[in-house]
């Protein structure tokens, strides 16, 4: 088994990368994501911003969840700020779980670099 949608969390990441060469570490997650959206779209990706995903449990709400992107309505990518904190890992985790997509980017952006992290929803 391959690289889950290969192609697409290459460019994704690519334009994390690029988004922190043209910013810089100093600008706010909110700004972060206004510019990766406008890269991701210009790269031809359909981009959601802030979905609603509803956890439920025997038709009743438990929790509401806003995933920062939902990439063409396959790919959750969300945006931190600062050093890697293993609840953003969980937090991504949580996202595909409920959703039942397939795979989760997290883009951490730290004083001094952007981490990518692949994540998987291994069922």
């Amino acid at each position: 088994m391959g690289i889950i949608y290969e192609e697409e969390s290459y460019k994704i990441i690519g334009a994390l990368y690029k988004t922190f060469r043209d910013l810089g570490p100093s600008v706010r997650e909110k700004d972060i994501q206004t510019y990766l959206v406008a890269l991701l779209k210009e790269e031809g990706f359909d981009v959601k911003e802030q979905v609603l995903v509803k956890l439920m449990q025997n038709n009743n709400l438990v929790r509401r969840y806003y995933l920062d992107l939902l990439i063409n309505d396959k790919i959750i990518l969300e945006i931190k700020k600062g050093q890697y904190n293993p609840d953003f890992f969980q937090q991504v985790k949580i996202y595909l779980k409920t959703t039942g997509l397939k795979l989760g980017l997290l883009g951490i952006f730290t004083k001094n670099k952007v981490i990518p992290k692949r994540i998987p929803n291994i069922l």
